[in-house]
């Protein structure tokens, strides 16, 4: 089920109880105003009756007066009001009607104008709202047999009624349009400064600049957008902070492998050299002690594999190639030492777009993590057929991925964050997100493993 927004959430509860409320109100005026007029022109018509009447009954010369002096006159009172007038016996037979008549002299009426016919009252239809297109109303002359009918046709009658409630009716529809917009406007009031937290929210959310919303609206909303503003302006000044000090620690770390790298190349790989000269001169005066020289042999070759291990671990920690001649050398060098070390797996390293060189940071970041991908290769890899590592130069971002076909494994963004068996990946991540990059991570078991660095250059 499609679950609304805020706007539509308070155009529709607010607008459905106005509407309901103006459609009932509506009716019941037409109603009302419907049953007033009935009333009002069934008054009407009956005094119109009773007048002619008594009019009719004194055009007579003489008293009784006969029907033809009363149809003599009826045509000049007929002038005198709207609608047509007849005189009808007491069985319901038109005696006579006036010019432009719809029923001639001789009929007899029908059922329901034959009821209004009594020789002691005046009356009018029960009902103007039937399915005759015409309202009447009688009145009896005073001492004869006869008695006046007053006909009218409807339309005629409920023009100006009918105007005014079509009026009524286009006025209601007004006023709901225009309380409509004035609803419309508010709810803008409301909604445009939550829209603009929200799309706010998701800029940060997407590590792009906070750019504080216009604070406006009602109180209420103009409270939570400047609680928000502030929120994040203090939370972007603790990210910033943190981000300094991840900083300065990386730096720091830096320093410190430089540091412990010139200690190895200094000292421990002079003495560990020292050393083997020692045993050199050990074995030249072994001589009269054969049985000493396999004994300093091993322990030439076990300082000598010493010796490697630590100008290695010395390169490892201060890649001084990468000073001297950029990333690609560096990643080169280190993807053929991982050749030299899993001599069985295909390793190529791939360079794409034009070559050149980075700021220090870039360069030094894109190196650590490739050295950590391939450190992580070399201990849950070694049995890969291949790894491919490939650099990619755009003109405004560097893309760099290592990618292996060995063992895998499930991994997801949860995992990286919490799992301290993954520390050596959220070390990646918090690498690449300390200079606005990204670090995507995608294995599944059996399925080889592919690490791909986005760094931008701008």
């Amino acid at each position: 089920m499609t679950r609304l927004s805020l706007r539509q959430s308070i155009t529709v509860w607010a607008l459905i109880p106005m509407a309901i409320f103006s459609l009932i109100m509506l009716t019941f005026s037409i109603a009302w105003t419907w049953r007033n007029v009935v009333t009002v022109v069934n008054e009407r018509n009956e005094k119109l009756a009773q007048v002619s009447a008594i009019a009719l009954r004194g055009h007579a010369k003489q008293p009784p007066p006969n029907a033809g002096e009363i149809c003599q006159s009826l045509d000049h009172q007929s002038k005198q009001i709207r609608g047509t007038l007849y005189i009808v016996s007491g069985n319901g037979q038109i005696v006579c009607a006036s010019s432009g008549a719809r029923l001639t002299i001789g009929m007899t009426l029908e059922n329901d104008l034959r009821s209004l016919i009594a020789p002691d009252r005046a009356a009018s239809l029960s009902s103007t709202l039937g399915d005759s297109p015409y309202i009447a109303s009688a009145a009896p002359i005073a001492d004869t047999p006869w008695t006046v009918l007053l006909e009218e046709s409807r339309a005629n009658v409920f023009a100006p009624t009918y105007s005014f409630l079509i009026a009524m009716s286009t006025l209601m529809f007004a006023l709901l349009v225009f309380a409509f917009l004035i609803l419309w406007f508010g709810i803008q009031r409301i909604v445009e400064p939550l829209s603009a937290v929200t799309a706010q929210a998701e800029r940060v959310a997407a590590g792009h600049t906070f750019i504080p919303p216009d604070v406006s609206g009602p109180v209420d909303v103009e409270a939570l957008v400047t609680a928000f503003n502030h929120m994040v302006t203090r939370l972007r000044r603790q990210r910033d902070t943190l981000h300094d000090y991840a900083t300065r620690t990386l730096h720091s770390q830096e320093e410190e492998r430089k540091r412990i790298s010139r200690d190895l190349h200094d000292e421990t790989a002079q003495d560990l050299v020292g050393l083997m000269q020692r045993i050199d001169l050990c074995r030249l005066q072994a001589g009269e002690n054969p049985q000493l020289i396999p004994a300093l042999d091993e322990l030439a070759d076990l300082t000598s594999n010493t010796l490697l291990g630590v100008r290695r671990m010395s390169h490892a920690l201060r890649p001084l190639i990468l000073e001297d001649l950029g990333l690609v050398a560096a990643l080169q060098t280190i993807t053929e030492d991982l050749g030299r070390q899993l001599t069985d797996a295909r390793i190529s390293c791939q360079v794409i777009g034009d070559e050149r060189r980075l700021p220090p940071e870039t360069e030094l970041t894109a190196f650590r993590i490739v050295q950590e991908a391939l450190t992580n290769v070399r201990k849950h890899a070694r049995y890969a057929s291949w790894v491919y590592v490939t650099v990619q130069f755009q003109p405004d971002l560097l893309q760099v991925s290592v990618e292996d076909d060995g063992p895998g494994f499930r991994l997801t963004q949860s995992d990286v964050r919490s799992n301290s068996d993954h520390l050596g990946l959220l070390g990646m991540k918090e690498r690449a997100e300390l200079l606005g990059g990204m670090l995507d991570i995608h294995s599944q078991p059996r399925q080889g493993t592919r690490v791909t660095l986005t760094l931008p250059l701008t």
